[in-house]
């Protein structure tokens, strides 16, 4: 009988082992799951985090880059690109009505560098020429109609300014080259009838028979 209870008394305690040991990895496996499920979590929300920085970046980048500096006065507007290769670091306009250069759009304190962009403000109705300042010299463009155009690309090529745009009225590609090259020409010297008459005028004295100063009394 005594031997039955010590029987009984192991048989109880192997079944209390067993059950405190299912219980024990139990909660091993969940507290592993449960870290697990902390840590996917936590880089999911730190992947989200990189992408809205990168996107973020990304924008204001974009901001930045299709800034364009506005220059001049007028309710009208053209984009002006500097393809000339050079720096430019003045730029004058002429308005016909007043016959001379105002000041320097560009501020003097800001090159035009080559390749980029800016907003050139004007008054429609005028009719315009330039004065391009560049390594020390200055470089006419006589023709200018800004009017006519929504954009424009500044060029040099043998050591003349011109401008290439689409016409607005026309649809055309326009160059302004060949009249600039033929404003650079020099004026041909025009002589006058007076200084004609100068240098033909004869001699009082031209050895022609009949002259009083060709008889001896």
């Amino acid at each position: 009988m005594k031997r039955l209870k010590i029987c009984a008394l192991i048989l109880s305690l192997c079944l209390a082992a067993g059950a405190m040991a299912a219980c024990g990895g139990q909660t091993a496996e969940e507290s592993t799951t449960a870290e697990t499920t902390t840590t996917a979590s936590e880089t999911t929300t730190s992947e989200t985090t990189t992408e809205e920085t990168t996107t973020t970046t990304t924008i204001e980048e974009t901001t930045t880059e299709t800034e364009m500096l506005v220059v001049g006065e007028g309710a009208s507007t053209v984009v002006v690109t500097n393809a000339s290769g050079k720096e430019i670091s003045e730029l004058h306009l002429e308005a016909a009505e007043d016959g001379d250069f105002g000041e320097d759009v560009l501020g003097g304190d800001v090159v035009f560098e080559n390749g980029q962009s800016i907003n050139l403000q004007f008054d429609k109705e005028e009719e315009y020429a330039a004065l391009v300042a560049c390594d020390g010299d200055f470089y006419d463009l006589t023709v200018l109609p800004l009017s006519d155009m929504e954009e424009c690309e500044i060029k040099f090529e043998d050591d003349i300014f011109f401008i290439e745009y689409t016409s607005l009225e026309s649809g055309e590609e326009v160059s302004t080259e060949e009249a600039e090259i033929k404003a650079a020409e020099p004026e041909e010297t025009t002589t006058t009838t007076a200084e004609t008459t100068k240098a033909t005028a004869a001699d009082p004295d031209d050895g022609c028979v009949g002259d009083d100063d060709d008889f001896f009394w």
